[in-house]
């Protein structure tokens, strides 16, 4: 089972109200609506309708459903991660809602619920949203656990597959990942909402959700695994983290164990084979998450045609191949060398490319690349196709170096820098234009506005300003060697050393960790820090991960630990410097556990020695000026 995130917000009001909801899948357009308007406080008492734009398709229903309704219709089929399409209620006021599918991922309950939201109840009859705004005072305030319990009471029945989701004999041998859920991780999704950066929040409440699971790093690997998801949504480099978990995926494994599944599953001479073996649904997800949509009343055989076809075609593979992560052309290319690997259901399912262009046996874990598939890649991956690609690896690693160190920097100052230390794209315009095709191609945490690069957390919650505001006193910490600036980008964390190693030994020691828990919960407060979330982000990702603080003690212990860790940590607030750097000069802001300061002088109380040197008391000296 699985189920979609929704975002459903309410046009034309500013400021922007908004509810984020969980929903299962399979059911109809009529439950949808009544989801809906539960979260938004409407009375069920007027018309409705769903629109899909890019299909031009629309599907209206009523109160009570007449001849003419059509909201009768499963969503499935027109639900997917990252469509938008438009929900109307009341086609007199015309309440227009815009609907963003933001994740598909597993699911097991069929209730839906609500998981933020921003702002009251909609009042019905109001004239629209002009006319809301002049009554906004009256609108009951939104209650999210009174909707939930009320959700909680729901069993919303599943609705027989359609033809996109029929069951096929699929011959043993090459399959697909499980309904691809694991490409959920392909996508990045904004969670930081207004507010949420300044004070914490945001990291609070996703470390809450962590621990209120029962998800710790003391209990079992499942809870390490979702709480490294979290890190990823709170824009830590949980894949640097990650590797501290894995092992390696061929561990265990002998070369005849290779070379046995090689003889068991003959590698395949055409994508076109590996695609046959696949349901309709999944080869539709598969063309709409490559930008491929044109596909909707093909029959399955024909859209194994047009799909391979397409993916195939020169362009449209150099074009994929050119904006891919290195990560996944290592693995790529090593199962072309190898003529097959060992790779785990998780790591193929990261990645779109390797879905979209090999054949996986999710029971053996094995992965092999088709004949045709590795016959065209060698065509486009001529030296100077290499080298280009190379070029774009390294200028987005001195992006992703700048994020981690600034939050947010001037596109033309970030150029400025590309040209210092040699790396291409060192013009305002060119540098836009690679940034906005990795924004395009989707995957990072990038944002554009104003000129500005930044991380996208800041965008939303327009907390970028704050950055730039408490940034105005410094200049920018621009290491002297590009291979140590780029090495922020590579690691997307600072690593310990002989000024924070205290801290790993204070969680080996007193909080118990095991070497492994250790540095994974040194980085995660280090990102805590670097992003100034406060003493409570601290405290819990110290419990997330493990660390007993059951005592007061033991909890101002911690603080005073990650305070002195503080010092050695470079802030988005202070443009990549360490407080310890600028300390020496009083009137620089210095950020100490999500408080932005002013560091100010001593205070010299009246009995105190006047620091003119006299030998008298203040009061009697300079006290009396």
């Amino acid at each position: 089972m699985q189920g979609y995130q929704l975002k459903i917000t309410v046009k034309g009001s500013k400021p922007p109200i908004w509810r984020r909801i969980l929903v299962p899948d399979k059911i109809s357009f009529h439950d949808l609506d009544d989801i809906i308007e539960e979260a938004f406080g409407w009375t069920h008492s007027h018309m409705f309708s769903f629109y899909f734009r890019e299909a031009d398709e629309d599907f209206q229903g009523a109160p009570m459903a007449g001849s003419e309704d059509t909201a009768d219709e499963s969503v499935e089929g027109w639900l997917w991660e990252g469509c938008t399409f438009l929900y109307t209620y009341d086609f007199g006021d015309c309440w227009e809602h815009t609907v963003t599918v933001e994740k598909v991922f597993p699911y097991d309950k069929r209730y839906p619920q609500v998981i933020k939201s921003k702002g009251p109840n909609m009042i019905e009859d109001c004239g629209g949203i002009w006319g809301f705004h002049d009554c906004i005072d009256e609108a009951e305030p939104f209650d999210m656990e009174a909707v939930n319990t009320r959700f909680a009471t729901w069993d919303l029945a599943e609705m027989a597959d359609g033809e996109a989701y029929e069951d096929v004999d699929e011959e043993e041998g090459w399959s697909i990942l499980d309904d691809l859920d694991d490409l959920e991780d392909v996508w990045d999704v904004d969670v930081v909402e207004d507010g949420e950066f300044a004070d914490g929040a945001g990291i609070r409440e996703v470390l809450e959700e962590a621990d209120d699971d029962g998800e710790s790093f003391g209990e079992d690997d499942t809870g390490e695994e979702d709480f490294l998801k979290n890190l990823e949504s709170m824009g830590l480099d949980a894949e640097g983290i990650r590797g501290f978990f894995e092992e390696d995926e061929g561990e265990g494994w002998a070369e005849e164990d290779l070379e046995e599944y090689r003889r068991q599953f003959l590698r395949p001479s055409r994508l076109q084979d590996v695609y046959a073996n696949y349901k309709k649904g999944e080869l539709e997800t598969i063309a709409r998450a490559n930008g491929l949509a044109r596909h909707g009343s093909m029959k399955k055989a024909e859209l194994v045609s047009w799909l391979s076809g397409r993916l195939l075609d020169g362009h449209v593979m150099a074009d994929t191949f050119m904006y891919a992560d290195r990560e996944e052309i290592e693995l790529f290319e090593e199962a072309i060398e190898s003529d097959g690997i060992f790779a785990s259901e998780d790591l193929i399912g990261s990645s779109l490319l390797l879905c979209t262009y090999g054949a996986f046996v999710g029971d053996a874990e094995f992965y092999r690349v088709p004949v045709d598939v590795e016959e065209r890649y060698r065509e486009i991956t001529t030296p100077e196709f290499r080298g280009k690609r190379q070029g774009r690896w390294t200028l987005g690693v001195c992006c992703d170096a700048a994020l981690y160190l600034y939050g947010v920097i001037p596109v033309v100052k970030l150029a400025e820098i590309c040209g210092r230390y040699g790396i291409g794209a060192t013009d305002e315009k060119s540098l836009t234009d690679y940034i906005e095709s990795r924004i395009k191609s989707g995957g990072i945490n990038y944002a554009l506005r104003d000129g500005y690069l930044m991380d996208d957390m800041l965008l939303e919650s327009n907390m970028y300003r704050h950055v730039l505001k408490t940034q105005e006193s410094f200049d920018y910490y621009i290491p002297e060697t590009k291979d140590v600036f780029l090495q922020y980008g590579e690691l997307g964390c600072q690593e310990p050393d002989e000024d924070t190693q205290f801290f790993l030994d204070y969680l080996r020691k007193k909080c118990g960790l095991n070497e492994t828990k250790s540095f994974v919960t040194f980085y995660t407060v280090q990102g805590a820090l670097r992003m100034n979330t406060g003493s409570d982000g601290v405290l819990l990702a110290l419990k997330t991960s493990g660390c007993k603080l059951k005592s007061e003690k033991a909890r101002r212990e911690a603080i005073r630990q990650a305070d002195l860790l503080n010092w050695h940590v470079r802030h988005w607030d202070l443009k990549g410097h360490t407080p310890r750097e600028i300390r020496g000069d009083g009137e620089k802001i210095v950020p100490i556990f999500g408080n932005t300061v002013k560091r100010e002088e001593k205070k010299i109380y009246p009995n105190d020695p006047c620091p003119c040197g006299s030998g008298k008391k203040y009061k009697y000296c300079c006290g009396r000026k």
